[in-house]
C-alpha cells in the first residue's frame, strides 16, 4: 500500500468516526427524550395502581364485613384501568416489554434485523396514528353529546380523553423509536462501508 492510499484510508476512517460520533450523539438525545416521555406517563400509572389496590381492598372488606354497597368503586376502577392501559404503553415500549419473537432474529445479520425492526416499527406507528385519530373522533363525539355513564351518570369524555392522550404519547414514543431504528441502520451501513474500504485496500 502506497503513501497516498494510506492517507486516503486514514481520511475515510476519520470520516467514519465523525459520522459514528454524530449518530451516537443523536441517538443519546432521542433516548433521553424517550426516557422523559415514559417517565411522565408511568408515574401517574404507578400512583393510580396504588390507589386502585387500596380502593378494591376497602370495597371487598367493607362489603364482606360491614355490608357496604359502594357502587362507585366498580365504575371508577374501570376508568382507572383505561388510564393505566393507555398511559403505560410508552413506558412498556422503552423497556422492551411488548411482544417479541427473538428466535426469528437469531440467524439473521444485523442489517436484516435493523431493516425488519424498522419495518415493524413503521407499521406499529401507522396503526397507532390511526387509533389516535379514531380516539380523537370518539372523544369529540362524547364531548359534544355529553355522554354519561349508566350507573353514576358521570360524563364520559374525561375517560375518552385519557385514551387520546395515552395513544398520542405512545405515537410520539413510537416516532422516536422509529428514528432510533433508522440511526441503527445507518450505523450498520457506516460500519459496513468501513469494512469494505479496508478490504478493498488490501
Amino acid at each position: 500500500m502506497d503513501i497516498k492510499s494510506k492517507k486516503q484510508l486514514n481520511n475515510n476512517h476519520q470520516k467514519q468516526e465523525s459520522n459514528n460520533k454524530a449518530l451516537y450523539k443523536l441517538e443519546h438525545k432521542i433516548e433521553k427524550l424517550m426516557h422523559i416521555v415514559s417517565t411522565v406517563t408511568v408515574t401517574p400509572c404507578a400512583i393510580i395502581l396504588i390507589i386502585w389496590v387500596f380502593l378494591i381492598t376497602a370495597y371487598v372488606v367493607g362489603r364482606k364485613f360491614f355490608n357496604f354497597q359502594w357502587i362507585f368503586v366498580e365504575e371508577f376502577t374501570g376508568y382507572m384501568m383505561v388510564f393505566v392501559a393507555y398511559f403505560s404503553q410508552a413506558y412498556v415500549l422503552r423497556v422492551g416489554g411488548h411482544i417479541k419473537v427473538n428466535f426469528v432474529f437469531k440467524g439473521l445479520t444485523k442489517k436484516i434485523q435493523s431493516i425488519l425492526e424498522l419495518s415493524t416499527s413503521f407499521l406499529a406507528f401507522t396503526l397507532i396514528c390511526y387509533l389516535t385519530w379514531r380516539s380523537i373522533r370518539w372523544f369529540s363525539y362524547g364531548f359534544e353529546h355529553k355522554l354519561c355513564s349508566s350507573t353514576l351518570h358521570i360524563v364520559l369524555w374525561p375517560s375518552y380523553l385519557t385514551v387520546t392522550i395515552g395513544l398520542s404519547l405512545f405515537a410520539f414514543e413510537l416516532a422516536l423509536n422509529l428514528c432510533l431504528k433508522v440511526i441503527k441502520l445507518m450505523e450498520v451501513n457506516v460500519s459496513n462501508i468501513g469494512v469494505n474500504d479496508v478490504t478493498k485496500r488490501f
